[in-house]
């Protein structure tokens, strides 16, 4: 994307410009320019350049306070970094994601002029953050929510000092605030330390491994994705985003497939959601922009959807989709690039331009030409069916199919281009037969194709709204509404069978659902949540946690530990396996008798 162009205001009434952000960087350490000089960016109305968040964090004074405020230093805080860059090469949502997905500890620093932030990850999660904004400590955030007033604040704080105690114990003693109204305040002061980052565009970082925070930290059972995704809403504009992504508008927008996240996990809006859901469906972005019918919210609502998509490694951008003269070569647009060949963090999340391949042969040319047909078409016209189609049918179209595109059916001297080709194809039938030989899953297309959907947009479909009933039927388990989950999670996997999540809690409610579980039933829910986990690979740690309970409740406890271990293996946050392995410990070291102790007779 073209860097942003900022013009001044000078004394005179002149315009002056324009400079790059790095050239306003240096006018600014320089003193050139100040909090108050009025700025224009890309030729809009001037503003002050306090009231812009990108250009306040470059300023040597807190924008809200004009008083900047001291950091206590941090241990091995002379530690070779284990990363360190520019933010000019990385944006802060791709920065975040890999230390969360990567479920790192340690302490990450970020730095713009006179501005510093440290936030503290472990296993991936931020329990602290620490920063030289004073608009950023407890007392100004209790100010500004109307809790305190200044002569309240002097008074707490003074006393604090006097006493060595936390301004938060003294609020609670003083029954000001409750210890949950603390806990809450405390977690929305920890989103805008780390919020306020996602302002800027210019600074360095440096990442030390291993390095965990010495004072008091949230509890860490909270949801680092949401960080990130509240950050991109509010860090970026509709100007910056379209600008961003103008050259690719035409492109098909894709699903890009990640372990790391469920998108449950980004607790997204409605419409954020319904973006996810018209990715793979044939859609691009102009197409998905069109459908907001000018309603400039709903357009930055998406863009930032997207954006926030590419940074988290959820979304991509396929081919492009416009009709075009094939006797003219189409010229692709300009990639956006992140140059990291000089920093750890590896960064492969911008569309890439294609590589130039060789000419087609008419053979793969045809198959090219079908491939795309089968593509378009629904999977009933797909194997040459109609909608009244039998299981028997099916089977009896893709075999034939199947002697004829089955990669093993080429001749051993066939292109490999050709050979991809067949592979593609076979992959396209195939999908159509495993859709239509069930009788139900059949019926359920059909219904949905009849709608007016088509293929991918039915497949988007099924996926989010499997993905609905899961998250409700795990709010019902959660308020202890067994039956009423339990039928959640039957109906997820109906609609789609492929994710193991859905198995392991569905193990788990049917076990609950059972006020004295016969052993034949323990055995089932057991295999239930074995085969989601195997879908997983083994890596769903509330799985291993669940296993973990029915096996305390059979009296197992040796096991029961070792599945909580593993549970915590995989995730280290999950506290309710924390717990349980702490209760363990009490209980086993309250029944073990005295080495004097006698037996009861």
């Amino acid at each position: 994307m073209a860097p942003r162009r900022y013009y001044f205001k000078a004394v005179d009434g002149s315009t002056v410009g324009p400079f790059t952000l790095n050239v306003v960087a240096e006018m600014i350490r320089a003193e050139r320019v100040k909090a108050n000089t009025p700025v224009s960016i890309d030729g809009t109305a001037f503003k002050v350049m306090k009231s812009l968040p990108e250009l306040a964090t470059l300023l040597s004074v807190d924008v809200e306070s004009d008083v900047p405020v001291s950091m206590p230093p941090e241990e091995d805080v002379d530690a070779q970094a284990t990363y360190s860059g520019q933010l000019v090469d990385v944006s802060i949502p791709k920065l975040l994601y890999h230390f969360v997905a990567a479920k790192a500890t340690g302490r990450l620093t970020l730095s713009a002029q006179s501005v510093r932030k440290e936030l503290f990850f472990y296993h991936g999660k931020i329990v602290a953050a620490l920063s030289t904004i004073k608009r950023d400590l407890l007392g100004q955030h209790l100010l500004r929510n109307g809790l305190l007033n200044e002569q309240q604040l002097e008074e707490i704080l003074a006393e604090g000092v006097a006493r060595n105690h936390r301004m938060g114990d003294i609020l609670i003693e003083k029954e000001i605030i409750t210890p949950e109204e603390l806990g809450r305040l405390l977690d929305a002061q920890l989103g805008q330390k780390i919020g306020e980052i996602f302002n800027w565009r210019v600074g360095v970082y440096s990442f030390f491994e291993g390095q965990e925070h010495q004072g008091s930290i949230l509890p860490i059972n909270q949801n680092p994705w949401r960080h990130i995704v509240e950050g991109v809403r509010q860090g970026y504009d509709k100007a910056e985003l379209t600008e961003l992504f103008q050259p690719y508008f035409d492109y098909l927008l894709i699903r890009k497939p990640n372990k790391v996240i469920h998108l449950n996990q980004l607790e997204l809006r409605v419409l954020e959601k319904e973006v996810f859901k018209m990715a793979n469906a044939r859609k691009t972005l102009a197409d998905i922009l069109d459908r907001q019918e000018d309603d400039e919210d709903r357009i930055k609502q998406v863009l930032t959807t997207v954006y926030l998509g590419f940074e988290l490694e959820l979304l991509t951008f396929g081919e492009k989709k416009i009709q075009k003269d094939p006797l003219v070569a189409e010229e692709a647009p300009a990639v956006i690039t992140n140059d990291t060949s000089h920093q750890a963090v590896v960064l492969e999340h911008s569309p890439q331009a294609a590589k130039p391949r060789p000419p087609a042969s008419p053979a793969e040319e045809k198959l090219q030409r079908l491939a795309e047909q089968l593509k378009e078409q629904d999977f009933f016209t797909r194997l040459d069916l109609t909608h009244a189609a039998s299981s028997a049918d099916v089977s009896k179209a893709f075999l034939t199919l199947a002697r004829t595109y089955h990669p093993d059916q080429a001749a051993e001297d066939t292109p490999a281009g050709v050979r991809d080709l067949h592979s593609l194809i076979f992959s396209l039938f195939n999908e159509a037969q495993q859709k239509l030989s069930d009788d139900q899953s059949r019926q359920s297309y059909l219904e949905a194709i009849e709608a007016g959907l088509t293929s991918d947009e039915v497949d988007v479909s099924y996926v989010f709204k499997a993905e609905d009933l899961f998250l409700k039927g795990e709010t019902l388990l959660n308020r202890g509404k067994v039956s009423a989950a339990l039928k959640c999670f039957d109906q997820a996997i109906e609609i789609h069978s492929e994710e193991g999540e859905f198995y392991v809690f569905r193990g788990y409610a049917l076990f609950l659902s059972q006020k004295d579980p016969k052993r034949t039933i323990i055995d089932q829910c057991i295999a239930i949540i074995h085969k989601g986990l195997q879908m997983r690979d083994g890596k769903i740690a509330k799985g291993l946690f669940f296993l973990g309970k029915i096996y305390q409740s059979q009296g197992d406890d040796e096991k029961a530990t070792t599945l909580y271990k593993n549970a915590l293996g995989v995730d280290a946050g999950l506290i309710e396996a924390s717990r349980e392995l702490r209760l363990m410990a009490k209980r086993t070291k309250k029944e073990k008798p005295g080495f004097f102790k006698k037996k009861k007779k």
